[in-house]
């Protein structure tokens, strides 16, 4: 019989190993979950075009096929019509294939979304690779597109590449992130506290809309400092670190 382990600073290191371990690989498995789900529903939205062209069957076909999956599969959710025809539109959106897309990478619900609201190829891979790397939200995807994100997006006039080292250039691009763009501001001259207001209301939309991962407090949260009192315009805490935008 093995002595019993005693929970030394070596096991505590290789039992945080293995708790890492499974964290990536349930990960991983949840990405090539949505990965091969996605290529499966562009398959399917493949076939039905070429069969719709080849035959000129017309939109009910997808109505017919729908009920017909349905009876055939009672457990399984995705096979509406209206499930059905994206998967058409993302087949016509993207007719050489998605295997090495970015948008292959996104949950189902973000396919919909760009679907839904980009017109074009160009303006769907500009979105999906976006969400892709960045890790967006389904919510902050939908307000990045309506804000028309693609269109205030232009290569940077800097000598960022030769003033920063190579090995740091991902972390920094990481820090400085697209600002925040206040098309909503008038052209009208405004009080500073309208001001104010104006922005902390539209930046807590937006970080309501985070999602998971992601905690949003409140506006406006006093704190005091030795006989002095502050006010936080916005405190969160986005990813396990504190942030917040302070003003006296």
């Amino acid at each position: 019989m093995s002595d019993l382990i005693t929970a030394t600073a070596e096991y505590n290191e290789l039992l945080d190993s293995v708790k890492r371990a499974l964290a990536t690989g349930q990960l991983h498995a949840a990405r090539a979950v949505h990965n091969i789900m996605v290529e499966t529903y562009w398959e399917i939205g493949q076939d039905i075009v070429r069969r719709q062209q080849e035959k000129r069957w017309g939109a009910r076909v997808i109505e017919r096929l729908s009920a017909d999956l349905r009876t055939a599969n009672p457990g399984v959710r995705g096979l509406s019509a209206r499930n059905l025809q994206y998967m058409t539109s993302l087949a016509s959106r993207w007719p050489t294939g998605i295997a090495q897309q970015p948008v292959a990478q996104l949950p189902w619900g973000h396919v919909t979304a760009i679907l839904d609201s980009c017109p074009d190829l160009g303006t769907s891979e500009f979105y999906a690779a976006r969400a892709a790397e960045e890790g967006w939200t389904r919510g902050a995807l939908q307000s990045m597109i309506a804000s028309r994100l693609h269109e205030r997006t232009q290569p940077a006039l800097t000598t960022f590449d030769q003033a920063v080292p190579e090995a740091d250039r991902d972390a920094v691009r990481k820090i400085v992130k697209d600002p925040f763009v206040l098309d909503f501001l008038a052209a009208d001259p405004v009080r500073e506290r309208d001001l104010s207001k104006a922005l902390t209301d539209n930046l807590t939309r937006f970080l309501r809309e985070l999602g998971t991962g992601f905690a949003f407090v409140g506006a406006e949260v006093p704190i005091k400092s030795g006989d002095r009192e502050f006010f936080v315009d916005l405190l969160f805490y986005p990813t396990g670190s504190i942030g917040s935008w302070c003003s006296s």
